[in-house]
């Protein structure tokens, strides 16, 4: 049995780059390493940097450029020519700050704070 990734843990907003860690999991084959998949919908993109080919072998990585939307990432151990896939992730919602429009001066914030989605 390959070790399964516990699901990975991502920010519940982020701004172009997302930051995904996870867990290795414990008790079967070490696995050779992972790669992560960004998922909106039923669109499947590879994330990382990483791919079945491509493994990553820390636990966490930046999943770099990510266009605004919203994500769930899923971590699949490999070892050999096995690989086993975590469950997705909670939902990660990209917003790029060249794609904010404010409407008007905010009326809470100090010069030089700064402005993020909520």
């Amino acid at each position: 049995m390959v070790d399964t990734a516990l699901p990975a843990t991502v920010p519940a907003t982020a701004a172009t780059n997302v930051a995904v860690s996870w867990t290795p999991g414990t008790g079967g084959t070490a696995v050779t390493g992972c790669y992560v998949t960004r998922h909106s919908g039923t669109t499947t993109a590879a994330a990382c940097a990483s791919s079945p080919v491509t493994l990553l072998t820390a636990a966490t990585c930046t999943d770099a450029a990510v266009p605004d939307g919203t994500y769930t990432y899923v971590v699949t151990a490999a070892y050999v020519s096995w690989t086993t896939a975590s469950i997705a992730s909670a939902a990660a919602i990209v917003v790029n700050a060249s794609a904010l429009v404010l409407t008007g001066p905010p009326t809470d914030t100090l010069a030089g704070d700064t402005i993020a989605p909520r």
